[in-house]
């Protein structure tokens, strides 16, 4: 193994870790903070759903992303595994945006920004019931009180709607879909979105699933000798694309916890130099390198 896959597995490794030792123990924003101002405006009903947005946003970033970066870290050395190092990055990228969504400086409406985290509980209520009804046939099967607590779930959600004059959409069934114009966003959108990083998500994606056209991104094709028709592969992962996983995660990480630190109020002169420590280390492992894809 070359040290490049050590040095950037020791700056995925510690990035997270620089981070969580300059954030307030709590993770809670400064009293003079943007959320707490935005905050500062809801009524008594609306506080609790409103910092709710911010601690998805918080969790996201903080525990999701950092939690991955540790794991392309670990899936990089001693050994570079194949396909696991992709995943974790595509993961790094959804939580990312999805915490810079929720959390947008650009949204002026209050009420906007609960509709979107409205739409993200939704849909973890409807996987929450999608994995209840899984269990037909198992041992342990859905109650009716199992489903009558899916159902006040999302009464909840409505409740809560309606505390901030949200509108919200069902289907023919009478099931909610979406919670004010527009609904929860595909994962996909949100990185285009957030980070114009379409390209960076679809590669992502096809190397987490192993897709046939992008094998040769993960593998190589051995020297031996085999049966007629087939050919042997070995595991393999390149130095430029353990640096493209590398930079681009990094990246995005960066970013949405730089937006963390400036809505909370928490020390964005701590958090500049450990992101630019962290970029100038990236640089020289580089060496300026455009780290495009090698396949």
């Amino acid at each position: 193994m070359s040290d490049t896959f050590v040095q950037l597995a020791v700056i995925l490794r510690n990035m997270p870790d620089a981070v969580w030792e300059i954030a307030p123990p709590d993770t809670e924003y400064c009293p003079d903070s943007w959320v707490a101002r935005e905050l500062a405006q809801c009524s008594e009903p609306q506080f609790k759903t409103l910092e709710s947005v911010y601690s998805q946003a918080r969790i996201a970033v903080l525990f999701v992303a950092a939690d991955h970066m540790r794991a392309i870290a670990r899936g990089i050395t001693p050994k570079p595994l194949t396909y696991a190092p992709w995943a974790s990055a595509r993961c790094v990228l959804e939580a990312c945006s999805l915490s810079c969504w929720l959390a947008d400086k650009k949204i002026e409406d209050t009420a906007e920004r609960v509709a979107r985290s409205l739409n993200l509980r939704l849909s973890i209520v409807k996987e929450s019931a999608k994995r209840m009804y899984s269990t037909k046939g198992f041992s342990v099967e859905i109650s009716d009180s199992d489903i009558e607590q899916q159902k006040r779930r999302v009464d909840d959600l409505k409740a809560e709607a309606d505390a901030f004059g949200i509108d919200w959409k069902c289907d023919k069934k009478g099931q909610v879909t979406k919670f004010g114009n527009r609904g929860l966003p595909s994962r996909t959108d949100l990185s285009k979105d957030i980070f114009n990083a379409e390209y960076e998500y679809r590669i992502l994606s096809m190397a987490t699933h192993a897709d046939d056209l992008l094998l040769d991104m993960s593998t190589q094709i051995s020297g031996g000798e085999a049966p007629l028709g087939y050919e042997l592969i070995n595991q393999h992962l390149s130095e430029e694309n353990a640096q493209f996983i590398a930079v681009n995660t990094v990246d995005w990480f960066a970013r949405a916890v730089w937006e963390l630190f400036v809505t909370h109020g928490w020390q964005t002169r701590s958090l500049a130099k450990v992101l630019e420590n962290t970029y100038d280390r990236l640089e020289a492992i580089c060496n300026g390198s455009e780290n495009e894809v090698k396949h």
